[in-house]
């Protein structure tokens, strides 16, 4: 597992502990982390739910933790909804979520993303419509959600969103009932 100790260490600027088979649930430990610009827990096999501590981490500029999921690995996966804290980091650049078990709506918050250039929440179980707030991530250039449980039809994505052709992989085959400003990006 992760030990809670790390959240000691205030002036640690980089945290990859990406591909090193970590299992158990990533520790509420992030208060008092404030230099950290990197955080990576991807490809291991952690669970439960993302801490509402991420949060406090408002220099983080790329946040991965993505697959984590495996189906020969029991109750491997992030689970729970994306905490509305997430709306916190207004440095971050790259977020990475995907191929987890993350469920829920996506936050509002969310929106408040200013810097974020890539979001990938694929092969998630996110549910529900994609907040308006997303229409202010005036950075955004890709934003991937495909294998969710995202509502495709007509007049469910933000207005002016899809024309931003920002949204990129709407669904595995792009063919999600949705306009067709939508899909176009993904051919």
């Amino acid at each position: 597992g992760i030990p809670e100790s790390n959240g000691d260490l205030a002036y640690l600027v980089v945290l990859n502990m990406a591909g090193n088979s970590l299992t158990g649930e990533i520790p509420d430990m992030f208060a008092g982390m404030d230099s950290l610009r990197l955080l990576r827990f991807d490809e291991n096999g952690l669970r439960g739910p993302l801490p509402e501590s991420i949060g406090e981490l408002q220099d983080l500029e790329v946040l991965k933790i993505n697959s984590n999921f495996d189906i020969t690995v029991p109750l491997s996966g992030l689970v729970g909804p994306l905490p509305a804290t997430i709306g916190n980091l207004g440095k971050l650049q790259f977020l990475e979520l995907n191929d987890n078990l993350i469920n829920g709506e996506i936050p509002v918050e969310m929106g408040n993303l200013s810097s974020v250039i890539f979001v990938d929440l694929k092969n998630n179980a996110l549910t529900g419509v994609i907040p308006d707030s997303v229409t202010n991530l005036t950075s955004l250039q890709e934003f991937f959600i495909s294998g969710n449980n995202l509502a495709t039809e007509e007049g469910s994505w933000p207005e002016g969103f899809c024309l931003s052709e920002t949204l990129v992989d709407l669904s595995p085959d792009c063919t999600a009932q949705c306009p067709d400003e939508c899909c176009s990006p993904c051919v």
